[in-house]
């Protein structure tokens, strides 16, 4: 019954609460990445503790706060990312209001954003066991990235409790993952 609700809910706005709260997390990484990425180009100070485990200054200047072999803070690589994955839900949505199959931009999303969560975990282990200190805007923006990625696993599950989703005219069935990999190997086969 909560769910049907939901379903008309999310008919009635035309936007789900989950694609709200996404596009939050992903704006406040975009800002958190933004900051950082300037205050590295202009040496300006953060906003953070200096002493101690949290201290800003010991971790966005070390040798790892650059992508390596490059004068690109990983806060820049940070804002790409936050970019890259709101451009893919926001294709999602439009596809999906055309009614169009969003097979493929769902996994290039859920790939984005294991990447991400990746490259996330290696920053931390970074800040924890090399530069033995913590940034807390850093720390603000993995969990950011951390919620996007959640919610873009949360999007695909949706589809894992095998409910009816509207689409156009017809009403398909929604299996999860394994469902849009096998869609997707079907219209390969078709040659389209």
């Amino acid at each position: 019954m909560a769910e049907s609700r939901v379903a008309q809910l999310k008919l009635s706005m035309g936007v789900h609460w989950r694609d709200v709260l996404f596009f939050l997390v992903t704006f406040l990484g975009v800002v958190t990445s933004l900051y950082l990425t300037i205050a590295h180009y202009n040496h300006l100070p953060l906003a953070c503790a200096q002493n101690g485990l949290v201290d800003c200054a010991a971790v966005t200047q070390s040798a790892y706060a650059q992508i390596s072999g490059t004068p690109l803070p990983v806060s820049a690589a940070g804002l790409g990312w936050f970019t890259v994955i709101a451009a893919l839900r926001l294709a999602r949505l439009r596809m999906e209001a055309a009614h169009l199959d969003t097979t493929a931009i769902r996994l290039a999303a859920l790939s984005v954003g294991a990447a991400g969560i990746g490259f996330v975990l290696y920053l931390f282990y970074v800040e924890l066991a090399i530069v033995h200190r913590i940034c807390g805007w850093c720390t603000a923006a993995h969990v950011f990235a951390l919620g996007a990625f959640l919610l873009t696993v949360a999007d695909l599950q949706q589809e894992t409790k095998g409910q009816a989703v509207e689409s156009g005219p017809t009403v398909r069935r929604a299996d999860g993952i394994r469902h849009l990999f096998e869609r997707r190997a079907a219209q390969q086969r078709r040659g389209r």
